[in-house]
């Protein structure tokens, strides 16, 4: 694997797209969303600008194996590792301390091979429930730690028998571990250097729950 073979087969992708036209570097790199001379230095360094090509590939649900390894692609209908893109809210964190209070957040999108998200399913993945964020913060390890990638899913309807979800209050935004106790709610962290929160049946109704985290999200795909 190496860096003119690579760029070679990035060409040969591109051809299917444009036709019968002739494809340069510059065409690749654009298609890569970096600059001609990014990818020049990557030619004289030999190396290989493995993000953007990750990005390439999952955009067209094309596996990143006909790029690397030199199996070029029969067509570009054809799809031997399916993608998915789910919504990745990128610097906005679900506090593993306090509330998070933040004003402004980057939504963009995460692309997923589904066979990554298949161990967080029994059934059928809902997709369209499925959303991305970051953990701040040490009062929930050692399950999740700092700046932890998180997978979210929004249910109709939450049984608070442990699992730890995403919620509101008017402080924030709290990852946090929910179990149901004598009519209200009890909010755990994992450390144990933090104290349990009892909520009664009023103040259940002024938090908001935005969902159930699945677990950590170990190897993602570049985000868009």
């Amino acid at each position: 694997m190496d860096i003119e073979t690579v760029i070679e087969n990035l060409k040969d992708i591109l051809s299917c797209e444009l036709g019968e036209k002739k494809i340069y570097d510059k065409d690749v790199a654009h298609a890569l969303g970096i600059s001609k001379e990014s990818l020049s230095h990557h030619k004289r360094k030999k190396t290989i600008p493995y993000e953007p090509i990750v990005y390439f590939c999952a955009k067209r649900q094309i596996s990143i194996n006909w790029v690397l390894f030199n199996q070029f692609p029969k067509s570009l209908e054809e799809h031997t590792e399916p993608f998915v893109a789910i919504k990745y809210l990128k610097n906005l964190h679900a506090s593993a301390g306090g509330g998070a209070v933040v004003d402004r957040f980057y939504c963009t999108t995460l692309y997923l091979a589904k066979s990554s998200l298949k161990p967080f399913f029994k059934t059928t993945l809902p997709l369209n429930r499925l959303q991305a964020l970051h953990v701040k913060g040490d009062s929930m390890e050692p399950t999740f730690y700092d700046d932890d990638l998180v997978l979210v899913y929004k249910e109709e309807d939450y049984e608070y028998k442990g699992d730890v979800f995403i919620i509101e209050d008017s402080f924030g935004l709290m990852l946090k571990r929910l179990i149901r106790s004598d009519g209200g709610l009890e909010i755990h962290s994992d450390n144990p250097n933090y104290k349990p929160i009892f909520l009664n049946q009023y103040e259940v109704e002024t938090i908001k729950v935005h969902g159930r985290v699945l677990g950590q999200m170990l190897n993602p795909l570049s985000p868009n």
